[in-house]
């Protein structure tokens, strides 16, 4: 995923696109089950797919940005070019050494996760296909964000996750998270789908 994560910082620091950390999740039907008594052992078949398959999205990476978005910014623009979110209301400024860190404690934090189909942020976006849009998320009940302990620890508040076609496995899910609480905007996220799914 590194490739795929730095063409997406870069592209989100380029469009001042207000989330300041990024992960990506991806399918695997091979992931053992790891019990509470620390045992390894095969989870029962979830959902459709082939007899005795477990399915669950692992983590595949994260990256944090340098900078973020201070207050509102403005609707995307319309214009054809890269459509740059407006920041009449909004400045783009660098991110302190200890908000790096704590993004990067936050990645950390994640990567020990992994989602079944429909389960958490993740899994509710790659078994609908729709992206969520999530404020205050440390305050979500856990069965809506597992990670909430973390996003509590860490100061994450906003989530969006975007389900992504890709060509080798059917679908990924890309998670945008900011430390700020950030208002839904419907054109941002289309925008967003457009352009990584064009680049994917």
């Amino acid at each position: 995923a590194a490739p795929f994560l730095a063409w997406i910082t870069s592209y989100m620091e380029r469009n001042g696109i207000p989330f300041e950390h990024v992960d990506i999740w991806v399918p695997s039907s091979s992931m053992p089950f790891q019990d509470p008594t620390g045992a390894s052992a095969p989870q029962p078949p979830m959902g459709s797919g082939s007899q005795g398959t477990v399915m669950r999205l692992c983590f595949a990476g994260s990256a944090s940005l340098g900078s973020q978005v201070v207050g509102q910014p403005d609707a995307v623009a319309s214009a054809p070019t890269l459509g740059k979110v407006g920041v009449s209301a909004a400045a783009t400024v660098p991110l302190s050494s200890d908000e790096i860190e704590s993004l990067s404690l936050f990645g950390s934090y994640s990567e020990k996760f992994s989602f079944s189909n429909g389960s958490g942020l993740p899994g509710r976006v790659f078994q609908s296909g729709v992206p969520a849009w999530e404020q205050f998320i440390a305050n979500a009940p856990p069965a809506l964000f597992e990670r909430r302990g973390g996003a509590m620890q860490f100061g994450i508040k906003t989530a969006l996750g975007l389900p992504i076609k890709s060509p080798n496995v059917g679908r990924i899910v890309c998670v945008m998270y900011s430390k700020h609480n950030r208002d839904k905007s419907d054109e941002l996220v289309g925008k967003l789908l457009m352009d990584i799914q064009s680049m994917n």
